[in-house]
């Protein structure tokens, strides 16, 4: 990978930045109020990256830009108040590229990452080359992961359950209104299950968030198989997160794009379900376990994450071998 850090001080100091997010994020918050699920992220250590063996070199735009599902929000504070924060976002977006992009880089290739449960892809950033938390197969746009801490993998042979899920039933109901009796099924096979409801909101409060992320976390490292269906949009941050543990995803999202598929096999370190196949979930499970050592499988989903999926850093450096 090469670094051009002569080139960051086009994009403005890191003071200038730093400014400019909290006047970005300001004036979202005034118009979200409460419900604040739009904003800006600084990327100052991977401000900017060249990579030019093609002559070409790539860019990544110093922003990350946020913005959360829209027809959640609406439920929540109305249409009219949602399509206003949107059309003021792309502004606000449309904006950082007037000041931060300098003309004579404008016509190279920009990398712009767009974060949040929103399947769209945000208006303002079509022209540029877009990777999205949430990609799915109908999408130009690829995948980028969502990012997560990381932890000691423990033994997964240890762990106390089977098959787990702990969240919210809320969130694509269609789908995810099935995980009990999934559950249930698996266990009269004799499988080891948990499964607890958290409300998706309740962890946004002060008094709850500790307790619920402590218990969570303490789930992950006792279960071999974390189920991770679609979320509002197409693809969940549990999924990632069972990687960082080393346990293997039963991931149940059938149109979702995962971050450089063209690099990894994730045949070898997850569970593919397909949605109409929800309730057969422990044969899938079954016949991966046929197939493959867990403790292999663990270690590897572990390495995996860690190369290629665990900060801006790793994955960009993967993911711009790939072009």
């Amino acid at each position: 990978m090469h670094r051009n850090d002569e080139l960051k001080d086009l994009f403005g100091s890191s003071d200038e930045r730093a400014n400019f997010k909290s006047h970005v994020n300001g004036q979202l918050t005034s118009e979200a109020g409460e419900h604040y699920t739009a904003g800006v992220e600084i990327l100052d250590k991977v401000s900017i990256n060249l990579f030019p063996p093609d002559g070409a070199g790539w860019i990544v735009h110093p922003f990350v830009f946020g913005f959360g599902c829209k027809r959640i929000w609406t439920t929540q504070v109305g249409e009219a108040k949602v399509a206003s924060a949107f059309k003021k976002f792309n502004k606000i977006v449309n904006l950082t590229f007037e000041k931060y992009v300098p003309q004579e880089l404008s016509s190279g290739k920009i990398i712009v990452m767009q974060l949040g449960d929103l399947d769209e892809t945000l208006p303002c950033l079509k022209n540029y080359k877009v990777l999205k938390n949430n990609s799915n197969k109908m999408d130009s746009e690829d995948a980028l992961p969502y990012f997560t801490d990381g932890v000691e993998v423990s033994d997964i042979e240890e762990c106390a359950y089977d098959i787990s899920f702990q969240g919210s039933l809320n969130t694509f109901q269609d789908l995810r209104l099935h995980l009990p009796e999934a559950l249930r099924r698996a266990g009269g096979q004799g499988l080891r299950t948990f499964f607890r409801e958290v409300d998706v909101y309740a962890v946004r409060r002060p008094e709850s968030i500790f307790e619920t992320r402590s218990s969570y976390r303490l789930l992950l490292s006792n279960s071999k198989f974390v189920l991770a269906p679609r979320g509002v949009a197409s693809n969940s941050i549990r999924f990632f997160e069972a990687l960082s543990f080393g346990r293997i995803p039963i991931l149940l999202a059938d149109d979702v794009k995962l971050p450089l598929e063209s690099m990894i096999d994730y045949g070898q370190f997850i569970v593919r379900v397909p949605e109409k196949h929800i309730l057969r979930v422990a044969e899938y499970v079954a016949d991966f376990v046929s197939k493959n050592d867990l403790r292999k499988a663990s270690l590897l989903a572990a390495s995996i994450w860690q190369k290629h999926l665990s900060s801006y850093d790793s994955f960009l450096e993967s993911y711009l071998k790939t072009f």
